[in-house]
């Protein structure tokens, strides 16, 4: 199967089913992403210094933040949420 195909496909899910979807997609393609060290850049200008960390965001903070639901924790009520979202 090859990209035209599943474009063709997906292009015939209702719409709440093509948030799905997307929100399944870009899920995993984060996790991907996440787990695969990013390949030195192969481009032709000079590389830009690195830059200062910025300080983090007030939610990652939080004294509970390594007990954040992740996705897949919160998907079902995603789906039950979106059941009820009007086609």
């Amino acid at each position: 199967m090859n990209l035209h195909e599943v474009l063709n496909l997906a292009k015939q899910l209702s719409p709440v089913d093509k948030v799905r979807l997307m929100q399944q997609m870009a899920f995993e393609l984060e996790s991907e992403l996440r787990d695969k060290p990013t390949a030195p850049q192969q481009h032709h200008q000079p590389q830009q210094p690195p830059q200062p960390p910025q300080e983090p965001p007030q939610w990652e903070m939080s004294a509970n933040a390594a007990q954040r639901p992740s996705a897949p924790d919160i998907d079902p009520s995603r789906w039950d949420d979106w059941a009820s979202f009007p086609e």
